[in-house]
C-alpha cells in the first residue's frame, strides 16, 4: 500500500511540473488577459496531461488484484475525474463504494460515500447527495474526513438555500449551516491539533460566512490568508481566488475582481478543470465593457467545458449567461454592420470626390509637363554654359598655378644666377690680383702650383651642384620621396650620407624644371650627351608604370595644388 501511495506521489509530481506558472502580479490586467488567451488556446496541452495521468491509473487498475490497492486506485481516479467529468467520477466513486463494501471497512465505506455526496452536491443533484450523506457513518471518519464531511454539508445547505423558494426550507438550511460551521471550527480542538488542512478548510468556510453576512473586510482578510496557504498548481487556489473575486465584486473594485478571476481561470485551465465558474464570470465581465469578441470566446469555451463535464447545474448556470453574451455579440455585429454601411457610403462619396480631383490633377499635370519641358530645355542650356565655364575656370586655375610655379622658379633661379655671377666676379678679381702679383714678382712656378689644371674647375662644379641642389629642394622639398615612389622597390635611389641629390636625381630635376633636351642637360651638368642618355634609360627601366609616360609624370611631381 505504501509503495502504491509513493507511486501516486511521484506520478502527480512528474505530470504536474509543467503546470507551474510565473508570478504575474506586476503585469497589467490587459497583459494578463492576453497571457490567459494564450493559455486558453493551449488548453489541449493541459488536457492531455490529465488524460495521461488517468490512462496510467486505469492501467494500474486493470493489473490490480488486491482490494486495498483497487480501492486506492478507484479513489485516485475519482479525484482525477471529480472536476473533469461528472459521469466518470460518479462511476469510479460508486465502484469505490462497492469495493469498500466488499472489504466491510466502515471507514472506507463512509469516505467513499462522502466523496459521492460531494460530487452530487457540486452537480446540483441534492436528493441524490442527501442519500449519499445518509450512508456516511461519521463515527468511522478520521478527523480530516470529518473536516471534508462538514465542508460538504456546508456546501450542500448553502447551495440548497440559494436555489430553494421555500422560506421554511431556507430557514432550516440556515440553522444547519450554523451547526456544521461550528462543528468544523471546533474540530481542531477535538483532534487536539490544528493541521494546515483544517486551517485552510476553516478559513475558506469563514470567508463564505463573512461574505454571506456582507462583512467583506473580514471576508477579504480570510481569503488572503487562505490564498497564502495554497499555490497556483492546486485546485484550492483556483477556488479561493474565485471567492476573492466575489468579494472584490461586492466592493466594486473591478480591476482586482478581474485580476483574481484571471488567476482562478488560469489555474483551472492549467489543471484541465472542466467544472469551473471563473471563465463564465470572465465572459460576463468582458461583455459589460464591450469586449464582446473575447467574451464570446470565453463563454463558448465555458459551454464546451460544461457540456464535457455533464453536470446539469453547471450547464444551466453557463446557459443563463450565454444568452446575454450572445445578445451582446449579435448587437456588436449589427453595430459593426451599420458602421461598415456608413463607411461604405462615405468611401463611395470620397471616391467620387477623388475621381473629380484626379481628373483636375491630370489636366494640371499636363500643363505642368509642358512647362517643365520648356524649363528642361532652358536648364540644359544653362547646364551646358555652366560646364563650359567650369572647364574654362579649371583651365585658368591650372594656368594660374603653372604661372605661379614658373614665377617662383624664375625668382629662385634669378637670385641664384645673380648670386653665382657675383661670386664668380669676386673669384675672377681675386684670381686676377694673385696672377698679376705673381707675374710682377716672377713667381710663375708658384702660380702653377696654386692653380693646377683641373682642381679649380672640379671645385666650381661641386659648388654649382651644391647650390643647384639647395635651390631645387627649396622649391620641391618632397621631390626625392615622390620620385622614388615611381620606381620599383629594388630600383629606388638611396643617397649617401650628406648627399642631397645625385647625378640621376639632378638630371630628372632639370627635366622637372622643363629642360628635357639631353644636350642641354649635358652642358649644364658637365657630362657627355651619351652619359645623359644612359642615365635616363637606366632610370626608366626601373619605373613601376608605363615607361613611355615616365618623364611626363616626372614633370608633374610636387605640383602646386589649387
Amino acid at each position: 500500500m505504501k509503495k502504491l501511495l509513493l507511486l501516486f506521489a511521484l506520478l502527480g509530481c512528474s505530470l504536474s511540473a509543467p503546470l507551474m506558472a510565473e508570478p504575474t502580479e506586476h503585469l497589467s490586467n490587459e497583459v494578463k488577459l492576453a497571457e490567459f488567451d494564450k493559455i486558453l488556446l493551449d488548453s489541449k496541452v493541459y488536457i492531455d496531461l490529465r488524460e495521461e495521468r488517468i490512462a496510467y491509473l486505469r492501467g494500474l487498475l486493470e493489473m490490480s488484484g488486491d482490494p486495498e490497492q483497487e480501492y486506492e486506485l478507484l479513489r485516485r481516479l475519482f479525484d482525477e475525474y471529480y472536476s473533469y467529468n461528472f459521469d466518470a467520477a460518479l462511476e469510479y466513486g460508486n465502484r469505490a463504494v462497492a469495493v469498500a463494501g466488499r472489504m466491510k471497512n466502515r471507514k472506507l465505506i463512509s469516505e467513499s460515500n462522502l466523496g459521492v455526496a460531494q460530487l452530487y452536491t457540486v452537480a446540483g443533484m441534492y436528493a441524490e447527495a442527501m442519500g449519499a450523506f445518509e450512508r456516511v457513518d461519521t463515527l468511522a471518519l478520521t478527523p480530516q474526513s470529518k473536516s471534508d464531511y462538514y465542508k460538504a454539508r456546508i456546501h450542500y445547505n448553502r447551495d440548497f438555500k440559494e436555489y430553494s423558494k421555500d422560506e421554511n426550507m431556507r430557514s432550516e438550511c440556515d440553522r444547519k449551516l450554523g451547526y456544521y460551521r461550528q462543528r468544523l471550527y471546533d474540530l481542531p480542538k477535538k483532534a487536539g491539533q490544528a493541521p494546515e488542512r483544517y486551517r485552510l478548510d476553516s478559513l475558506s468556510t469563514r470567508l463564505l460566512e463573512y461574505y454571506d453576512k456582507w462583512d467583506y473586510a473580514n471576508a477579504l482578510d480570510c481569503a488572503m490568508k487562505a490564498v497564502a496557504m495554497t499555490n497556483p498548481t492546486q485546485h484550492d487556489y483556483a477556488i479561493i481566488s474565485y471567492y476573492v473575486s466575489m468579494v472584490y465584486d461586492e466592493l466594486e473594485d473591478y480591476d482586482s475582481q478581474l485580476d483574481w478571476l484571471l488567476r482562478s481561470a488560469t489555474t483551472d485551465m492549467r489543471l484541465a478543470v472542466k467544472d469551473h465558474a471563473s471563465l463564465c464570470m470572465l465572459a460576463s465581465m468582458r461583455a459589460q465593457v464591450d469586449d464582446v469578441e473575447r467574451a464570446f470566446r470565453y463563454i463558448r469555451a465555458s459551454t464546451d467545458d460544461a457540456m464535457f463535464y455533464n453536470a446539469k447545474l453547471r450547464q444551466w448556470q453557463v446557459a443563463s449567461r450565454m444568452n446575454t453574451i450572445e445578445d451582446a455579440y449579435h448587437k456588436s455585429v449589427r453595430q459593426h454592420q451599420r458602421a461598415n454601411t456608413h463607411t461604405t457610403i462615405a468611401v463611395s462619396l470620397l471616391a467620387a470626390v477623388l475621381l473629380v480631383a484626379c481628373i483636375y490633377v491630370v489636366l494640371l499635370l499636363r500643363r505642368m509637363a509642358m512647362t517643365q519641358n520648356d524649363l528642361k530645355s532652358k536648364n540644359e542650356e544653362v547646364v551646358a554654359v555652366n560646364n563650359a565655364l567650369k572647364l574654362t575656370n579649371k583651365q585658368l586655375s591650372e594656368l594660374n598655378l603653372s604661372i605661379a610655379e614658373a614665377n617662383m622658379v624664375k625668382e629662385e633661379y634669378i637670385g641664384l644666377f645673380l648670386s653665382m655671377c657675383s661670386d664668380y666676379i669676386d673669384k675672377i678679381a681675386s684670381m686676377q690680383r694673385r696672377v698679376r702679383k705673381g707675374i710682377k714678382s716672377g713667381s710663375i712656378a708658384e702660380l702653377n702650383r696654386e692653380f693646377p689644371s683641373s682642381d679649380i674647375i672640379d671645385a666650381e662644379k661641386e659648388h654649382f651642384y651644391e647650390v643647384f641642389d639647395s635651390a631645387f629642394l627649396n622649391l620641391y622639398p618632397n621631390f626625392v620621396d615622390e620620385f622614388n615612389a615611381l620606381l620599383e622597390d629594388d630600383g629606388k635611389i638611396e643617397l649617401r650620407k650628406g648627399e642631397r641629390l645625385n647625378t640621376e636625381l639632378r638630371i630628372y630635376a632639370l627635366i622637372r624644371l622643363g629642360i628635357t633636351d639631353s644636350s642641354k642637360i649635358a652642358l649644364l651638368l658637365h657630362y657627355s650627351v651619351n652619359t645623359i642618355y644612359n642615365y635616363r634609360a637606366k632610370v626608366k627601366n626601373r619605373a613601376k608604370g608605363n615607361r613611355e609616360d615616365f618623364e611626363q609624370v616626372i614633370r608633374t611631381l610636387c605640383s602646386f595644388k589649387a
